[in-house]
């Protein structure tokens, strides 16, 4: 309950003003949405595929890094035996 009381105090001073707000919102949400051009797509397109490729990259140099760790284990038992 230490938390409780802080949300509930930043809920009633948030929500209220966003309650009354609302409709001015939803209307410059919708104006946004629609002001959206080929420009904004390309570059959320572009972005997605920069982090999709870094994210590969990423996890093939893991995967490389535990097969040589799994590698260099495996040499050294036989080594020991």
């Amino acid at each position: 309950m230490r938390y409780g009381l802080r949300t509930l105090l930043i809920l009633m001073t948030v929500l209220p003003p966003v309650i009354g707000f609302w409709p001015s919102i939803q209307r410059r949400v919708v104006a946004r949405v629609t002001q959206v051009t080929a420009c904004d797509a390309a570059v959320v397109t572009a972005t997605a595929s920069l982090i999709a490729i870094r994210t590969r990259v990423y996890l093939a140099q893991v995967d490389q890094r535990l097969t040589n760790e799994e590698d260099s284990a495996a040499g050294s038992k036989q080594r020991d035996t």
